[in-house]
């Protein structure tokens, strides 16, 4: 929590933007990413996995039911479950019911605005179904030697990312589906895969967030120290997962990821696991394109704490130094944390308290009083037609009714606006 107030710069956008839907919807991630790492708890009883389902739906749909680019990122996390899946990180009952949540999410928020055709061509429930259908015919997949399972697991990738692209496209084409096109060809665009035309891609082009993330976030988060114990947490675990991962291809009965309530020293907990593919995948989206980093910095302010305050990884760096004892590992895991907060307290609390004295508001002379002379000085039945931004401002602040509906992700309604 300390760490993410004191990175507020680069973990939200509220306090410098107007009211955005990313505003309303990282939250509800936030909260679905813990009960996903509640739920791959090992040891957890029926109902309190029911629960965690339960309460992960609910963030799910939340979550895509207030922003548009929600596909795009269950996408992200679906690719997360996959790779769990084929490494033998988690039980398979666990990822089918991740996978079946996402794809009852998507549909009610389908039903819900309106039968959005962008939904229903969307690439995770094309993945999705390609997973479970190559899945149900492709059996035995983690038996066999290490070369028989690697091969048999690079066919499943193939299988699976060709059958999603397949169904995309003949979904796409028989729905006659064109509302996210200005995305793929933007996606296009920006890695160097072809040039494009279209206006709506260029204009994504054209904006900064959009754009690589500037090399001065990672300088402003090493100020406030939450890089370096990331760095090694990060660094750590991914050592662990490989080897585990590499032992589970080998022989999936010789490694398992707890033995009664021993854990094993070379061994990574399922919730763990998904943690760190998190953070890598949304590490990598948020340094490709800067608008997604707010999706990563707040999850990395909790993985770094988790670095910092972590059993595990204290008991194996004092192991690695023949220095462990129980004693001692409990009092390095509550000293470091310690020292990190007396620091950080000296070093910006001053500037806190200076900020916190100042009071501050959303400043922009000129659209303010343009909604105080719509309020004022047009009548309530008026109709506004103008750019979805304006629109958007206009119905937000003044309730008017509008021309066209503010929804930039429907081709109809963007060719309706020009």
């Amino acid at each position: 929590g300390v760490w993410y107030i004191l990175n507020r710069i680069d973990t939200t956008r509220v306090e410098f933007t107007i009211p955005l839907r990313e505003n309303w919807s990282l939250p509800f991630f936030a909260l679905q990413v813990a009960a996903i790492t509640y739920y791959l708890k090992p040891q957890l009883k029926p109902l309190q996995q029911k629960l965690a389902l339960l309460l992960i739906f609910m963030s799910t749909l939340a979550f895509s039911l207030t922003w548009q680019f929600n596909q795009f990122i269950l996408l992200i996390q679906a690719l997360i479950f996959f790779a769990l899946d084929c490494l033998d990180l988690i039980a398979p009952g666990q990822v089918s019911s991740l996978y079946l949540i996402q794809v009852a999410s998507l549909l009610l928020v389908w039903l819900l605005q309106f039968c959005n055709s962008m939904i229903l061509g969307s690439l995770v429930l094309c993945f999705i179904v390609a997973v479970f259908f190559v899945k149900h015919f492709q059996k035995n997949l983690k038996t066999g030697s290490v070369l028989a399972r690697v091969v048999k697991l690079l066919i499943h990738c193939i299988l699976v990312f060709g059958l999603t692209f397949t169904i995309n496209y003949l979904t796409k084409k028989v729905l006659l589906l064109k509302s996210d096109e200005h995305i793929y060809k933007f996606i296009k665009a920006k890695f160097g895969l072809g040039s494009t035309r279209d206006f709506d891609a260029k204009l994504y082009l054209c904006e900064e967030a959009f754009g690589v993330m500037p090399l001065d976030t990672f300088e402003r988060l090493a100020g406030t120290l939450v890089l370096y114990p990331y760095i090694c947490a990060l660094t750590i675990f991914m050592i662990i997962l490989m080897v585990v991962a590499a032992g589970n291809l080998s022989d999936s009965s010789t490694i398992h990821l707890l033995k009664g309530n021993e854990e094993k020293t070379m061994s990574i907990r399922p919730d763990i696991a998904y943690n760190l593919l998190h953070t890598v995948f949304f590490g990598l989206l948020a340094y490709s394109t800067m608008r997604m980093k707010y999706i990563w910095t707040g999850h990395m302010c909790a993985f770094a704490a988790y670095g910092a305050c972590s059993r595990e990884l204290w008991g194996l760096y004092l192991r690695v130094i023949h220095f462990h004892s129980k004693t001692k590992e409990r009092l390095v895991r509550y000293t470091v944390p310690l020292f990190i907060i007396v620091f950080l307290y000296y070093k910006f609390w001053p500037k806190l308290t200076e900020e916190m004295s100042e009071l501050r508001e959303f400043y922009d002379p000129d659209t303010v009083e343009l909604m105080n002379w719509i309020s004022s000085k047009t009548s309530k039945k008026a109709v506004f037609a103008g750019s979805m931004q304006l629109l958007a401002g206009i119905k937000l602040c003044t309730g008017r009714v509008l021309t066209n509906h503010p929804h930039y992700e429907d081709k109809a309604l963007r060719e309706r606006t020009k």
